[in-house]
């Protein structure tokens, strides 16, 4: 079994983290450790160890009251800003506008790590608030210098807390390129920091969601393999479902859509037995994915209104959003038109709404389908495809999918569009993603 370092279990008196109170409830050795480190923190919080004679004190006793001063004043600041940044906090607009990067009475340690929590936890409901949220604990760890700051080269854990929660933003927005360059800028801080395994082990992880998101599933396959080590040798439980999560959706990917339900479904049993009510609520809804895949549209829609359910009682905006546009497809794949099309209608305005760029370009590309499929007038298909041309262009993808969305608006002008090429499209793009060297041909050259 792996063990923590003094140090580690010092920052997690002042920090908390999951991963080491769990280790800690299976670990004698950390735990006795613990239990003299926080003894430790109790008795130089009394009044009474100060006073005795200097000459009777520990050669060490500098050291320790450094280290419970630093403590002392991350633990105020900490708490100040929770209550002076609360209400901002909730309130995206008053955010924007109050600046508060700018403000030197924002600018601590512990305003940091309050922003950061908050980008972290506003994630799924509304990524373009924690965008923001990030970016400001940004500004503010970079106005550190380590050699004035109290926290010396730990300013540089900070900032890398701060560009973590940075590209996790910019995952759920999709913006998977500048994601990356945030999770380079990361891993770069933490190591200026001499940071532990376990921070490197959670950019390791996001790395490998932008790579499964970005077509490189080689290398998102290796960080999954390398975080889900990490995770399990560190007793995270969870976090190693997670990673091992993340190698089922590789699988997914590379369109070997049975095999990746079966992943999942083994995956779902071990988050029940964990109590991860939200993991297991992820399992399903990536199961019933793959069932719509293979086309049982029956057997997935139970598991993706389960999922629904966890995800709004948790109040998981982005997460709703992606499980409305599959539980849209449904009636799309059964054949009933009229229906998918009003549930792909709201389910595009939802996305849009959230800042979900390229779920908003795919849920577009199935409603011109249902569109098609009933005859509906072609000037608004016409439409659609020239919006998603141009938000595709935006996104910056690659030329082979311009292409095929050329091919699809050049279709709807010579009105031989068909619910066949749509979907023909559709199919390539997704594929596209897994294999970026692939080259769109026309669905009336197939042979």
């Amino acid at each position: 079994m792996t063990h923590y370092t003094d140090d580690e279990l010092a920052w997690h008196l002042l920090e908390p983290r999951g991963d080491i109170a769990a280790h800690l409830k299976e670990c004698a050795e950390c735990s006795a450790r613990n239990a003299d480190l926080q003894w430790l923190e109790d008795a130089l919080s009394t009044p009474a160890a100060w006073r005795h004679p200097r000459n009777i004190r520990s050669i060490e006793e500098p050291t320790r009251e450094h280290l419970r001063e630093i403590a002392t004043r991350l633990s105020r600041e900490t708490a100040d800003a929770k209550r002076s940044l609360g209400s901002l906090i909730a309130n995206p607009l008053p955010f924007i506008w109050k600046d508060v990067s700018r403000k030197r009475g924002f600018r601590t340690a512990g305003a940091v790590l309050v922003l950061c929590s908050a980008a972290n936890d506003a994630c799924e409901r509304d990524p373009l608030h924690a965008l923001n949220l990030a970016d400001a604990a940004l500004a503010i760890a970079t106005s550190f210098n380590e050699t004035e700051h109290y926290l010396a080269v730990k300013v540089h854990q900070l900032t890398g807390h701060a560009w973590k929660e940075r590209a996790n933003a910019l995952r759920y927005l999709g913006r998977f390129p500048i994601a990356l360059d945030a999770l380079d800028q990361a891993k770069r801080e933490y190591e200026r920091a001499d940071a532990n395994p376990w921070d490197l082990a959670i950019v390791l992880y996001n790395r490998g969601v932008v790579f499964s998101r970005s077509a490189r599933p080689e290398e998102a396959e290796q960080c999954a393999d390398e975080a889900a080590a990490i995770f399990e040798a560190t007793g995270d439980r969870v976090r190693y479902l997670h990673a091992r999560m993340l190698r089922a959706t590789v699988r997914y990917w590379r369109q070997d859509f049975a095999g990746a339900r079966n992943d999942y479904r083994a995956l779902l049993a071990r988050a029940r037995d964990e109590g991860d009510d939200l993991l297991a609520a992820r399992l399903s809804s990536a199961a019933a994915n793959c069932e719509l895949d293979l086309g049982d549209a029956k057997a997935a829609e139970p598991a993706l209104l389960e999922a629904l359910r966890v995800f709004e009682r948790e109040g998981m905006e982005t997460e709703v959003a992606r499980t409305h546009w599959p539980l849209a497809l449904v009636p799309l794949i059964e054949g009933r038109f009229e229906v998918a099309i009003e549930k792909l209608r709201a389910c595009r305005l939802e996305a849009d709404r959230l800042g979900l760029a390229n779920v908003a370009a795919f849920i577009t590309l199935d409603l011109v389908e249902a569109l098609v499929a009933v005859g509906a007038k072609l000037t608004e298909v016409q439409k659609l495809c020239r919006e998603l041309f141009t938000s595709f262009k935006a996104a910056g993808m690659v030329n082979e999918a311009l292409t095929a969305l050329a091919y699809l608006r050049e279709a709807t002008r010579e009105r031989t569009i068909t619910a066949a090429k749509v979907r023909h499209v559709r199919r390539f793009l997704v594929r596209l993603e897994d294999q970026p060297t692939l080259c769109f041909a026309p669905l009336e050259d197939q042979g």
